[in-house]
């Protein structure tokens, strides 16, 4: 094809018409350009395929994580939930506090007031989880970001892996603290625990102070639903945007 080219060139020369040589150059250029042009268009389509192409995986990769991380939260949530149910048992004061401004905190699960209770129940904390989110930090720690075409399904992954991750494990650490106050508070209940059943529980020093234990408790079981809420609304946009 080179040759071909190069004995039109030279046929055109030695003809002496130099216009005509003009001419062919400036096609001969743009036929150069066009070539240019397909090629960063081929290029630039096949980047394209293999960018939406490693968005499918990293989507795939985090609806996974995000349901598994939702069954972690809604374990917490059943806990919690009948964690609360069991210090609302306490006083009229702590039913109160889970109705704020007529806006009750729905509780997922019941404590049973004839239920015998144990010391963990009134004293203890709540088994800690972290939300593992993988995909999504192999994602950020990758430079990838840029990968998620869908920024408000970007945002959502970052409202839960980031900022909801932060606040429950603030609140989780302040219930953990307050928890040792109360522990070294009450270290000889906590020892020979003297209650049976939540009605026995009569120590109004001890139900004051156990008061803020429990806000602790409620505003973490509010976090937890609130990302609950998020992740079921995430899974539901990712199957969304899989489908397109």
């Amino acid at each position: 094809m080179l040759r071909f080219f190069r004995n039109i060139r030279r046929r055109l020369l030695d003809s002496g018409k130099v216009q005509n040589y003009l001419l062919y150059a400036i096609g001969e250029i743009l036929l150069v350009v066009i070539g240019i042009l397909i090629a960063l268009q081929i290029n630039n389509w096949n980047e394209d395929r293999k960018s939406k192409t490693n968005e499918r995986v990293y989507l795939k990769g985090i609806k996974k994580d995000i349901e598994q991380d939702l069954g972690f939260v809604q374990e917490r949530i059943d806990q919690y939930s009948e964690r609360l149910s069991m210090y609302s048992n306490l006083d009229t004061v702590f039913v109160s506090n889970l109705s704020d401004n007529n806006n009750p905190t729905v509780l997922s699960r019941r404590f049973d007031a004839n239920q015998r209770i144990y010391c963990q129940d009134l004293f203890g904390r709540l088994l800690n989880f972290r939300l593992k989110g993988g995909t999504y930090h192999s994602l950020i720690s990758n430079g990838d970001a840029k990968i998620i075409q869908n920024k408000e399904l970007f945002n959502q992954f970052q409202q839960i892996y980031e900022l909801d991750t932060q606040s429950l494990e603030s609140t989780y650490e302040t219930i953990k603290n307050v928890e040792l106050e109360l522990g070294k508070k009450y270290a000889s209940e906590r020892l020979y625990f003297p209650y049976k059943y939540i009605r026995d529980v009569k120590d109004k020093a001890l139900i004051a102070d156990l008061y803020f234990f429990f806000d602790m408790l409620k505003i973490h079981y509010i976090l937890l639903n609130r990302t609950n809420e998020r992740m079921i609304q995430a899974i539901h946009s990712i199957e969304q945007e899989l489908e397109k």
